[in-house]
Parts: C-alpha cells; structure tokens; sequence
C-alpha cells in the first residue's frame, strides 16, 4: 500500500507546518501500533502525537478484553503476543500464597514481595534476597554461602536454616493467570481517534473544516474529553464471530449521521457515531491481515 500524503495542517489541531512537512509531521498508526496497527500516515504533529501516545493511547493494551484476545492468538501471533505482554502483570501460586508477577522478555517472572512479613522472590532472585537478607543480619560472606548451600541442596517445601534466627523454603511455582484487574478498558477516545484519523485519511479536505462539530472533535481527543456530544462510542463483544488475527475499519454510512466502525481481533467492535456529521460517500471498509500485514480495502454498492 502506497504512503498517503501528508495534509496541509496536523489534523488534530489544525496547525501547519512553519518549515518542511517532513521536520513537522510524525508518522502516526491510525490503530495503535502497540495493538499491531500497520496503517500509517503522516498528519499529526509531534506535539498531538505524544499527547495521545502518552495518555490514552498508551493505556490501550492494558485494556482486559485486548489481553484475553491476544491469549487467545498467542500461537499465531506470538510476536504481537510478546509486545502486547511485555511489562503486564500476572498472578503466580507458591506455598499457598498467591503473588505477583511480570512478563519480561518472554517469561512470566514473579516479583520479589513482603508478604505476611515473609520475602518471597523468583528462583534467579532467590541467592541476591537471601543473601541481602543475611549481610543485613551480621553474617560474613563464607556464613552466607554455606547457608545458601544448604538452602540450595535442601528439599523443596522444608524451611531451612540460614542463621540470625531466619529461614527459607522453595516452593514450586504454578502460574495462575494474567492479572486483569490492574487493566484499565481501551475507552472511547481510541474508538474516536481510530474512526477521525480514518476518516481524515479518506474523505481528506471536508474533515479537517474549521467548524464547531468537527472542531469540538478535535478538541475532545486533544484535551482527553469522553463526554462531548458530538462523537457516541458503542462497544460490544461480538457473538457471531471469534477471535481471529485481523483488525478492521469500515464507513457504515449515513445512519442517518455518519456511523464508523472499529473492530479489533475479529471479535471487539467498536461503533462510533457522529451525530452532527453526513459524509456523502458509499460504505467502504479496511481489512488488516495481522498475520501477512496484507491491507486490503472493499467498497460496497449500497
């Protein structure tokens, strides 16, 4: 797919270029990249696109039914898998406690934790732990290292002595689950920046009017506003279909106000409705193969 041209002004506040367009415009993925997004354009400035990089963009793949989805494409898509995953929390099971954990660099690490006055720490983490532990408590260097020795050597789930008056145990470590109640859901301003930038990208000089609805739009995703009255976001899991390893955007048309809509891993949809905006233009809508990275764009009749 050919680049498409940058536009005379950033599209999300309006200001042009004082030199070149390419030291102006950044490139910007109209679905977030961290969810895969390969459409790309340039056609906000860096100021517009840090902003919603570093605020409600940011939160996106932190949202529980992204996590669930990509679990379920993990095999198919395990480097999108990897990137969504990286730094999100999980639960673990060690001793009968239930502790927390990490996905680093490919692995589900648990985090070394005080719990019920107890440090509990992951296998690689266990020796510095302990080992701090008893340099605090007076112990010499040879001390620790023939405790971490009988620590090491000793079996699994019996406390062992290490001197100073503490103990330590293995435990064996049973994975729980990702930890989704630290999530926080994808909201409506990535839905509106999705459809607005989509629009933008297609319908060109007539969304980038300086007028009070499209105005009010562009406000709203620049001062993070999710109840402004000109944009509605429905979403719904849909029950017609499953998780499949393809986002989308489509133009629904005139219902009777312009309706587009988002739709990510084949199964999270995402409607938004302009209710002050008419877009004279037959439906049409974009199919993003995540697995090839094929974009393909089909236009209906009616």
């Amino acid at each position: 797919m050919a680049k498409p041209a940058s536009p005379e002004c950033c599209i999300a506040c309006l200001s042009r270029p004082t030199g070149t367009a390419e030291a102006f415009f950044t490139e910007e993925h109209i679905i977030p990249r961290a969810l895969g997004g390969e459409l790309t354009w340039y056609a906000l400035c860096k100021q517009c696109n840090d902003r919603f990089g570093h605020t409600f963009e940011k939160r996106a793949k932190t949202d529980p039914a992204i996590r669930l989805a990509i679990h379920k494409l993990r095999n198919v898509l395990p480097d999108l898998f990897g990137d969504i995953e990286e730094g999100q929390p999980y639960i673990v099971e060690s001793g009968g406690k239930r502790l927390p954990a990490m996905f680093r660099g490919g692995e589900i690490r648990a985090l070394t934790r005080t719990v019920d006055g107890d440090l509990w720490a992951a296998p690689d983490q266990a020796e510095a732990a302990v080992g701090g532990k008893l340099k605090r408590a007076g112990l010499s260097a040879d001390e620790i290292d023939a405790a971490w020795t009988r620590y090491s050597e000793g079996p699994e789930s019996t406390p062992i002595e290490l001197g100073a008056g503490l103990h330590a145990a293995s435990h064996p470590t049973r994975l729980v689950g990702p930890d989704l109640g630290k999530g926080e859901t994808l909201g409506k301003l990535v839905a509106l920046k999705i459809a607005y930038e989509f629009a933008a990208l297609h319908f060109g000089a007539v969304m980038l009017d300086d007028t009070p609805p499209l105005n009010e739009i562009r406000r709203a995703l620049r001062e993070g506003d999710e109840t402004s009255p000109v944009f509605q976001v429905e979403y719904k899991m849909t029950t017609d279909r499953k998780t499949e390893a393809f986002h989308g955007i489509a133009f629904e048309g005139n219902l009777p106000h312009a309706v587009m809509q988002v739709r990510l891993f084949g199964l999270l949809a995402y409607r938004v409705r302009f209710p002050t905006l008419r877009i004279e233009h037959k439906p049409f809508g974009l199919h993003q193969d995540l697995c090839t990275g094929d974009q393909v764009t089909a236009y209906r009749d009616n």
